[in-house]
C-alpha cells in the first residue's frame, strides 16, 4: 500500500481563499486548505488518505507517488534570439571584457536570484506577519538591494537593518511588517 507521506506536494498562497492551498499533483483534485503552510500540508495528508480510500471503493486505480526524474544535464542548451539581441549582448560582453557565454551565464544567474528575491518579497506582501526575521542568502540580499538602487525593484525601503551575519554569510534582517507593500509603494 502506498504511504500518503510519499506523495509530492505543492503549497501556495491563495488570495481568493486567504490561506495556503496544498495539492498532491499525482492525485487529480486532491487538495487541502490551511492558515499556514504547515497546516495545509497536515490537512493534505488527510486529503490524500481520503482520496485513495474513495478511489479504492470506486474501483479506480491509485497512482503511485511520482519521483523526480533523474536526468543528467550537460550544462549546454541552444537558445535562439533575434539578431539584434545577439549583437547587443555580444557588444555588452565585449565591453565587460568577458566571453558572450560568461556574460549570459552572469545575466541568467542574476535574473534567477532576482526571481527568488521577488518571490520572497511577494510572501512578505501577502503575509506581513512573516516579515520579521526574514532569512535571505547574501547573494540574494545584495542583488535585491542592487535592484532597489537601480530602480528595477520598487516598493522596498533601504532602511532595513542587518542585525546578524552568520559564518555562512547569511543575512538576518529585522524587516518591519510594513517595509514592503507591493510594487510601487513603500511605507515606513
Amino acid at each position: 500500500m502506498n504511504n500518503p507521506d510519499r506523495y509530492p506536494a505543492e503549497v501556495f498562497w491563495s488570495d481568493e481563499d486567504e490561506g495556503f492551498i496544498a495539492i498532491a499533483p499525482d492525485l487529480p483534485g486532491c487538495s487541502a486548505f490551511g492558515e499556514d503552510e504547515a497546516s495545509a500540508l497536515a490537512e493534505l495528508k488527510h486529503a490524500i488518505a481520503a482520496w485513495k480510500e474513495a478511489a479504492a471503493s470506486a474501483g479506480n486505480p491509485i497512482p503511485p507517488p511520482s519521483r523526480p526524474a533523474e536526468v543528467e544535464y550537460s550544462g549546454k542548451f541552444l537558445l535562439r534570439v533575434p539578431k539584434s539581441m545577439h549583437r547587443n549582448l555580444a557588444v555588452s560582453a565585449q565591453r565587460e571584457g568577458v566571453s558572450l557565454n560568461q556574460y549570459l551565464v552572469t545575466l541568467i544567474a542574476s535574473a534567477q536570484s532576482l526571481h527568488v528575491v521577488q518571490e520572497r518579497l511577494a510572501v512578505l506582501h501577502t503575509q506581513p506577519s512573516h516579515a520579521k526575521g526574514v532569512v535571505m542568502g547574501g547573494a540574494h540580499y545584495r542583488i535585491m538591494w542592487e535592484a532597489v538602487r537601480r530602480g528595477v525593484l520598487t516598493g522596498v525601503t533601504t532602511s532595513t537593518e542587518v542585525v546578524e551575519v552568520d559564518d555562512l554569510g547569511t543575512f538576518v534582517s529585522n524587516i518591519h511588517p510594513m517595509v514592503y507593500t507591493g510594487i510601487g509603494g513603500a511605507r515606513g
